[in-house]
């Protein structure tokens, strides 16, 4: 295909123009041929190039790079890395979340996850943190009675005493 773009010149006489996408052949005839796969060729440059961390356009006249999130391989396509993995710098491969951090299917990168919530071991995912979910159910009941029915054992009462008193305190103070 021979139209706008770069001009080469053959046997002094002949001019050929290549569009983006494609540099010149130079055997017995001048003539275009599109650049290999992985490669690209914009207006500014002369040949082929390749696409280095990132993969050719349609018409190989740019590099592209995956959206976050997602990788590209070989066969010069994006695919999504698997909940728990983020794309690496380059977007060639996807790596795990690092400690403390998640990704669920559609987001784009690992996140930390919310007050009170830890990652799951595959990491795709939040979950309560085992310090919140293993609460002693006996120590529960303890401060509610402690609280709404006034039966407390020595720590609560104390604990109670405490708030009370700062309370009280408080309340002397806004008088003032």
């Amino acid at each position: 295909a021979l139209s706008s773009g770069i001009n080469a010149e053959y046997g002094g006489s002949s001019i050929v123009k290549c569009v983006e996408g494609q540099t010149f052949s130079y055997g017995t005839e001048p003539e275009c041929v599109q650049c290999e796969p992985g490669e690209y060729r914009d207006n500014f440059s002369m040949v082929c190039k390749t696409c280095e961390a990132q993969y050719p356009n349609d018409d190989q006249s740019a590099c592209l790079q995956c959206d976050a999130g997602d990788y590209f391989t070989n066969d010069l396509e994006c695919y999504p890395c698997d909940p728990g993995q983020q794309s690496n710098r380059n977007r060639d491969s996807c790596d795990d979340c690092e400690e403390g951090t998640y990704r669920a299917e559609g987001m784009k990168r690992c996140e930390a996850c919310g007050e009170g919530k830890v990652p799951t071991a595959d990491k795709s995912a939040c979950e309560e943190s085992p310090d919140t979910q293993d609460k002693d159910e006996d120590e529960v009941d303890e401060e509610e009675d402690c609280a709404v029915k006034g039966n407390c054992n020595y720590s609560h009462a104390a604990s109670l005493s405490v708030s009370a008193a700062v309370a009280t305190a408080f309340l002397a103070l806004s008088l003032l």
